[in-house]
């Protein structure tokens, strides 16, 4: 039997409990990425060049630093993250290792990162579960004095009813998806 591959399929083929399943839809998948790697190679080389060249053009002292100027993100947070990313990994690495024990595996692969390990504990939510969860989220806000917040619950909620499934969890209209933002030809402050 033949299944498609596609994005949208991609994901239900690593969750897959079958290892033959996971391993085979990663390398099809990215096998066609494989194929275009010297493009996609020259693609980012291009694009980091012109993002230090922005950088150098408009006053920064790096590109990373002309990125975060946009949302007021000082170069500090974003040393921090690193800093905390690195601090963690070895508690990842416990955890891959958790997996593997747990898998049985001699070694484990990135294809192996998805399936669930308790699959005993999956669990499916119904459409009526979904609008209840929902219609449970709207009245902690308004128990919580936050009323103002409730128009996108509101809106998801709505299609929920109507057997639509929305495809985000908030409104297109959401603030979430339009932050403010500078100019991008903003200079930044002095320093």
């Amino acid at each position: 039997m033949l299944v498609e591959l596609c994005h949208s399929s991609f994901s239900k083929f690593l969750n897959s409990p079958d290892r033959k399943v996971r391993q085979t839809a990663f390398h099809e998948f990215y096998k066609q990425f494989d194929a275009h790697k010297n493009t996609i190679a020259a693609t980012l080389d291009a694009s980091v060049q012109r993002d230090v060249y922005y950088a150098k053009a408009r006053g920064y002292k790096s590109a990373i630093e002309c990125a975060l100027f946009p949302d007021n993100v000082p170069m500090s947070v974003y040393d921090n993250l690193i800093k905390s990313v690195h601090k963690n990994l070895p508690a990842l690495y416990r955890f891959y290792d958790l997996r593997k024990r747990k898998m049985k595996l001699k070694e484990i692969h990135h294809y192996d990162t998805y399936v669930p390990i308790l699959a005993d504990l999956q669990k499916r939510t119904s459409w009526d579960d979904a609008v209840k969860i929902q219609q449970a989220a709207m009245f902690v806000l308004v128990r919580n004095g936050l009323k103002a917040a409730l128009t996108p619950y509101r809106e998801v909620l709505q299609q929920l009813q109507a057997h639509k499934l929305p495809d985000r969890p908030w409104p297109a209209s959401a603030a979430v998806y339009h932050p403010a933002r500078l100019a991008p030809d903003a200079k930044p402050a002095k320093r």
